[in-house]
């Protein structure tokens, strides 16, 4: 009887370190345990994007479209001419106005009169412009077809008209000195002498030559933000 009792207390010891392993093998330290699961990123932590160069551009992107009534030509009149100083307003007077970033665009009303000796009689044209302070104007008829005046201290005269159901704002100059020029600023255009505006001793009528303007100031070339 003590044989069997004997195999039996081999036996357990044999076995025990097989019993004392988890299944699949291994020992209680490779047991499977509760990890943390990965760090995802927040999505209120985004990757932080590659760095960009800012834009330096001086002529600024128009945040918005400022548009006029029906058949009334706008132009965008800088800070730089300052309005009832540089830029007065004779008797068409604006039909909207739209503050902008560094000037304000004008609109006026429609206007059939070709003839500028009665547009000035009558107080049609829309404004006048003489930069003061030594500043020359400048007028632009797209972003890159600019004019200055080849002199300071002249005076500009520019009233809306429309044709065919296309209206602008036209300028010309209201001085006897037939020497003055518009030169151009940019590579488009080339250099206008007044001289071309005039029959005889009339001006000729509009539109004629003369140039549809977008933008004025003084001293600078602007371009229209709105």
């Amino acid at each position: 009887m003590k044989f069997p009792v004997l195999c039996l207390f081999l036996l357990f010891h044999v076995a025990a370190p097989c019993l004392n392993q988890f299944p699949g093998g291994g020992s209680p330290d490779d047991s499977p345990r509760r990890r943390k699961p990965p760090t995802l990123p927040s999505p209120s932590s985004p990757d932080p994007s590659p760095e960009t160069t800012p834009n330096t551009t001086s002529s600024p992107t128009p945040s918005f479209t400022c548009l006029g009534p029906g058949n009334n030509p706008g132009i965008f009149i800088a800070a730089s001419a300052k309005l009832r100083k540089d830029a007065r307003f004779t008797g068409a007077k604006p039909t909207k106005e739209c503050p902008c970033g560094g000037g304000t665009k004008f609109f006026f009303g429609e206007n059939t009169e070709s003839d500028w000796v009665k547009i000035r009689k009558n107080e049609k044209h829309a404004f006048e412009l003489q930069c003061l302070n030594g500043k020359k104007p400048c007028f632009c008829v797209s972003d890159d077809e600019c004019y200055e005046s080849s002199e300071d201290d002249t005076k500009h005269i520019f009233a809306s008209f429309c044709e065919n159901g296309s209206c602008g704002v036209y300028m010309t100059c209201d001085e006897d000195d037939t020497d003055l020029k518009m030169v151009p600023t940019k590579d488009k255009g080339t250099e206008v002498e007044y001289n071309s505006y005039v029959n005889g001793e009339d001006l000729k009528p509009l539109p004629g030559p003369f140039k549809k303007i977008t933008t004025v100031g003084c001293g600078e070339c602007p371009k229209v933000t709105c």
